[in-house]
């Protein structure tokens, strides 16, 4: 099993806390998921076509079309804040953190 799986140093990259008791399972089962990664990296390949995806992928979007659009004062009185023509959304990302 591979035990070189630092716990703490990932758990910290991740922002995640983890609770000391927790660490041995942790260590223990990330190493046997890394040995599953080894044993798939001794397979032979070498027939294998390379591939993106497992299935056949079809673009199911919709043309883009141009269309008219609401009218920008009914649109307005909809939306519950506005300023000077402008939408008001809630800031999402902060700048003071």
């Amino acid at each position: 099993m591979s035990q070189n799986f630092d716990v703490r140093h990932f758990a910290h990259l991740a922002r995640l806390a983890v609770d000391e008791k927790d660490i041995p399972a942790f260590q223990a089962q990330m190493g046997s998921i890394l040995d599953l990664f080894n044993q798939l990296g001794e397979l032979d390949l070498t027939d294998v076509p390379p591939t993106y995806a497992a299935v056949q992928l079809v673009n199911v979007i919709r043309p883009d079309v141009s269309a008219p659009s609401l009218p920008r004062d009914e649109i307005l009185a909809r939306f519950p804040r506005h300023e000077e023509g402008q939408l008001r959304v809630p800031q999402m990302i902060g700048g003071d953190e």
